[in-house]
């Protein structure tokens, strides 16, 4: 595949952006504030005689790359370590070694993958194109297998099956970008992003028991140690209470918990709440329930936010969206921009495009729910790019990183296992100037969730000290 002229703009836009060299609107030349020009084509177009001025040039790719990086067989790809790829003495922190998902031309111990020759720096592989790949999500407009809920399989990720799904390589690439300028042009001060950690809440659930699956899981596990008269007592008891008093249940305790936590560690927290009708897997909860009132003013008081979690059959839907949408404005009164699809079930671009029809400004589901990571190759928020339309979506896209499902109930981790990769991925997007969003259910900090629920808050603690 050759990138289109709108395409090529706009992985050229990301690239920028992420180096510091501009964060003016798509529409204007991407490199256009940089102190050294940037060429891009392919490798027979590029006339080496006539660049008299400093510049970077990125070789292009042949056609057909896309489908083939699809089909390479797993762990077959060339990595290089950074070393190899930085100027000398540059103090870029990106990870040891570095995945080349587009070679331009054939490199050597003669000719460099990248080679800085004076004045002009040649990178021999496809940066503009990669960056195309991860962030518009080609490779899902591509596969047609899906798991169960009608999700993207992580299995069949470029990444996961070429073991980069835990490096944010879009950002590492566009540093990369950033280093060689800063060495053409030692004066240059290029434009510090200041990344951030963000913590988000689903609130699936508000009441321990909200319907009879729910209750009949809760007699079978409890009759495990106490036998089923016993565990049918206490289980109605529970139900009885959360019936009177909504406040009493231990899952809408932990939303005050949180607004706790998130005012002692100083950091921002979104709270996605649901406002649709019950169903097999929706819990159904009354999102005009007087209950819910303390919870809502409180979290807007703290300068939190409160966005939308769409239910499990909206994702192709805007008209289902608009109307949960407006549910929650009515509830909380005031409007709603954010968003989390239920399950991360996401159809790209459908589900974009839906988003924005029912009023939306961003979302928060693109991460995969199997395995923690990079889905999209960046932690950085942006606009994604529609390949149908061939347009800039006008809806921002934050990518999520660790989802506590994900840790225990897909990856099986411990939770010591899952603390330390927890912590290397803030630090890697704390290295790449992005944003760390890490998704912890209201649900997972009772019974077989205690231990992770204190793991998670003793992560956090640490992680806030890393000086975001």
């Amino acid at each position: 595949m050759e990138l289109k002229d709108q395409e090529i703009k706009y992985a050229l836009y990301q690239i920028a952006k992420r180096a510091g060299v501009n964060d003016s609107p798509i529409s204007q030349t991407p490199f256009e504030n940089s102190p050294v020009k940037v060429y891009y084509a392919p490798i027979n177009q590029i006339n080496r005689e006539e660049i008299k001025e400093k510049a970077i040039v990125i070789h292009a790719i042949n056609q057909g790359a896309f489908i083939d990086l699809i089909k390479t067989p797993k762990n077959n790809l060339e990595w290089i370590s950074s070393s190899k790829l930085l100027p000398p003495g540059s103090s870029i922190s990106i990870s040891k070694n570095i995945p080349i998902l587009f070679p331009s031309g054939k490199f050597s111990q003669a000719k460099k993958i990248v080679h800085n020759n004076n004045h002009v720096v040649y990178i021999n592989f496809d940066i503009v194109a990669a960056t195309f790949f991860m962030l518009s999500r080609y490779e899902e407009y591509e596969l047609k297998l899906k798991d169960k809920f009608q999700r993207f399989r992580v299995i069949d990720s470029v990444a996961y099956k070429q073991g980069f799904l835990l490096q944010p390589i879009v950002d590492e690439y566009a540093l990369l970008v950033r280093a060689w300028i800063n060495f053409l042009a030692p004066e240059w001060k290029p434009k510090i992003r200041e990344g951030k950690i963000l913590l988000t809440h689903d609130i699936d659930h508000i009441r321990t028991l909200p319907n009879a699956r729910k209750i009949i899981r809760s007699v079978i596990k409890e009759a495990q140690s106490s036998g089923p008269i016993k565990a049918i007592k206490k289980v109605k008891e529970e139900k009885s209470e959360e019936s009177r008093d909504l406040s009493a249940s231990r899952y809408f305790q932990a939303m005050n918990n949180l607004c706790d936590f998130s005012e002692r560690t100083n950091l921002k927290s979104v709270f996605f709440f649901k406002t649709s009708p019950a169903s097999f897997f929706d819990s159904g909860y009354d999102i005009n329930h007087p209950s819910l009132i303390e919870i809502f003013k409180r979290i807007t008081d703290q300068n939190n936010l409160i966005g939308l979690h769409p239910s499990f059959y909206t994702y192709k839907s805007a008209k289902k969206i608009k109307k949960e949408k407006k549910s929650l404005e009515n509830a909380i009164n005031r409007r709603v921009s954010e968003c989390r699809q239920h399950y991360l079930r996401f159809k790209v671009p459908d589900t974009w495009n839906k988003q924005i029809e029912a009023g939306l400004e961003a979302d928060n589901s693109l991460s995969h729910a199997e395995h923690v990571g990079f889905r999209c190759g960046t932690c950085h928020p942006y606009n994604p790019f529609d390949i149908n339309s061939q347009e800039t979506l006008h809806i921002i896209e934050r990518p999520l990183i660790v989802m506590d499902s994900s840790l225990r109930d897909y990856m099986n981790l411990s939770i010591k296992e899952a603390k330390s990769l927890i912590l290397k991925l803030a630090v890697l997007c704390k290295n790449v100037e992005g944003d760390f969003t890490i998704l912890w259910h209201n649900t997972s900090f009772f019974d077989n969730w205690y231990d992770w629920g204190l793991m998670f808050e003793s992560t956090i603690e640490k992680i806030s000290q890393l000086h975001y």
